[in-house]
């Protein structure tokens, strides 16, 4: 389904992205560069991205909506891409029809109440009409195009860096905010982000994507034999060796990546 004025969701951008995009584009970004796992707590997501209910079903037709849940993927990520979730949920019992395990927390200790849950499912199962509608949805599940950053659009800002707190650095003339990357805990992780921004393009010109990119990327931080003179591992990041950097993994990079405004990025067409 397309959105309004017939605009497509395929490919579309925005400056003021709703919290179902907001979490869908997340997901695509995690993917784009080979996460296999995603974690997902229900209280810091979307509703109506991770599920709509036979009610709302029933008043707004799939036709006329652009969000495909979150559930009707859920298998396919899995199935085809080998992606799996963990979810921490109280409040959405329709995942127990498609979880594989499900773990009750109870005084702090983990009980497995697959059974249980499962035997739920069942019992409340829902009717063969809503569930052919899911399973329309399990078609091939496609990740989205490969894309690459423009170089010149990074070298456009400048190359001063300077990291202000763990969530927050200025990147040349840009600010970048990290608040919403919550997996980064050190402000050398950051200062690191904010220099590797600096040093990308050299890495864009060989590159196939924004993925392989960071291959490469993380190919001259994994070499640890290098000298003064060249410098290897997370010394060849900055211009000189510092002594003041923390390894990001490459999942917080790319989030740095996606979320500094001025960067611009072209899609990558696939052989």
């Amino acid at each position: 389904t397309n959105l309004p004025h017939n605009r497509p969701t395929n490919n579309f951008s925005t400056p003021d992205a709703s919290g179902s995009t907001s979490q869908a584009a997340n997901i695509l970004e995690a993917l784009e560069v080979g996460s296999k796992m995603l974690l997902l707590d229900e209280d810091t997501c979307a509703t109506n991205f991770m599920i709509r209910d036979r009610r709302m079903r029933m008043l707004v037709a799939d036709s006329k909506e652009p969000i495909t849940p979150f559930i009707s993927r859920i298998k396919a990520l899995y199935t085809q891409h080998q992606v799996s979730c963990v979810l921490v949920i109280g409040g959405s019992g329709d995942y127990f029809e498609v979880a594989d395990s499900v773990v009750q927390m109870d005084s702090y200790l983990p009980i497995d109440v697959t059974a249980k849950a499962k035997a739920i499912a069942e019992k409340t199962r829902i009717t063969a009409d809503e569930w052919v509608e899911r399973e329309e949805k399990e078609k091939p599940l496609r990740i989205g195009q490969p894309r690459l950053p423009v170089s010149e659009s990074l070298q456009r800002i400048g190359d001063k860096t300077k990291a202000l707190s763990v969530e927050k650095a200025v990147v040349g003339s840009a600010e970048l905010d990290l608040s919403a990357v919550e997996q980064l805990v050190e402000k050398s992780q950051t200062r690191c982000i904010a220099d590797i921004i600096i040093a990308l393009p050299k890495y864009l010109s060989n590159a196939k994507c924004l993925s392989h990119a960071l291959d490469l990327l993380e190919k001259d931080l994994d070499n640890l034999s290098g000298s003064s003179s060249k410098p290897s591992g997370l010394d060849a990041v900055g211009k000189w060796i510092q002594g003041c950097y923390a390894r990001p993994r490459r999942f917080e990079i790319a989030a740095a990546l996606n979320r500094l405004r001025e960067a611009q990025f072209k899609m990558v067409r696939q052989p």
